[in-house]
């Protein structure tokens, strides 16, 4: 029975493939926010 469901499980790899996608994209999205942050607070001292 192992054998015949073991291969729906993920592996290693897409294991490591899911948690390296989920922090590439935390990565992206704190950068986003940096660049906006910073965006918004040379506009307000050109003012």
């Amino acid at each position: 029975m192992l054998n015949t469901y073991s291969r729906l499980w993920p592996s290693v790899e897409d294991k490591t493939q899911a948690a390296t996608a989920d922090f590439m994209t935390a990565v992206s999205d704190s950068a986003e926010f940096l660049r906006a942050g910073i965006k918004k607070s040379q506009v307000r001292g050109m003012l």
